[in-house]
């Protein structure tokens, strides 16, 4: 048995011991059989069920921070070859199978970010709301650089550059014609990362190369700064469009005062001004800058 299925009588199981145990479930007739002709290490459990199911859908989401909307039951994607049926645990038979489409967590097989959207598409059909939280789901998956906006573009224009089937699910479909493209930032990031990276050079500053987390004494990420200088504790962030939407500006005001109750300072940067006026943002920067240093007490070159 996997040491995350194990549990003591009486303490609930964790999302990730309920999954591993459903997996197995799911698995069992075949896995039982590959086990018998092939003997694995426990920790090697993965290597049995790499083929017959994988985590997927809003549990794969959930695995992978998103906690919206809250599913009770476990999703889970198999081979359309794998029979198994359990009414507690919702099924995605595939006959394109698993193998391939996820990622190791602690051994148990998770979807992969284009997979998890397209399984998720298609567990939602009938539910209310379902494209809109498709749509947060994608925006969480782009900010935290799991997976683009564009690439979802991608993804419902040529499912096939994915190894998934020519007809995306329309939930899907319409989840990408409600944003934009040019919806995902990053090109105007990188524009903001170096005019950063020169106005630290003329202040005696040095910017983090690269999206910085901000930790708090436990270890716990309160947030993932866009332009960091960890010296004097400044985090700016390159807000796209999705930041201008009431539920974004809601998780914004909650992350940012985690990240200020732990003296940090944060400055926010619309694209738009990035794109439109280049001089004005790298003024406005280095005047915030200044003063987060003057704030401080760093005295600078």
């Amino acid at each position: 048995m996997h040491h995350s299925v194990w549990r003591l009588p009486g303490v609930p199981a964790s999302t990730l011991g309920r999954l591993w145990a459903a997996a197995l479930a799911v698995a069992n007739q075949s896995a039982a059989a590959r086990l018998a002709s092939t003997p694995s290490a426990p920790g090697d459990l993965h290597r049995v069920l790499m083929d017959l199911v994988m985590v997927t859908g809003w549990s794969a989401a959930a695995l992978a921070g998103f906690d919206r909307p809250r599913i009770l039951r476990p999703q889970l994607a198999v081979p359309a070859t794998v029979m198994t049926r359990r009414p507690d645990i919702d099924l995605v038979r595939s006959r394109r199978g698993v193998a391939g489409f996820w990622a190791d967590l602690d051994g148990l097989p998770v979807a992969t970010p284009p997979r998890m959207l397209w399984d998720a598409a298609h567990l939602s059909r009938g539910k209310v709301g379902a494209v809109g939280a498709l749509g947060d789901l994608a925006t969480y998956l782009d900010r935290t650089r799991r997976f683009a906006v564009e690439e979802l573009l991608g993804l419902v224009d040529e499912p096939a550059a994915f190894g998934l089937p020519t007809r995306p699910p329309r939930l899907l479909r319409a989840c990408a014609e409600e944003l934009r493209p040019g919806f995902s930032h990053s090109g105007t990031e990188e524009v903001a990362r170096r005019i950063a990276a020169s106005v630290c050079a003329e202040l005696g500053l040095r910017l983090h190369p690269s999206p910085y987390d901000i930790v708090d004494r436990d270890g716990r990420v309160l947030g993932e700064a866009d332009l960091a200088i960890p010296d004097i504790r400044f985090d700016g962030e390159v807000d796209g469009p999705h930041h201008d939407s009431p539920r974004q500006q809601r998780h914004d005001r909650r992350r940012d005062r985690n990240v200020r109750g732990i003296d940090w300072v944060v400055e926010r940067y619309p694209t738009s001004m990035i794109d439109d006026d280049r001089d004005a943002f790298r003024r406005r920067l280095r005047s915030d800058v200044v003063a987060r240093a003057r704030a401080v007490g760093r005295v600078l070159g």
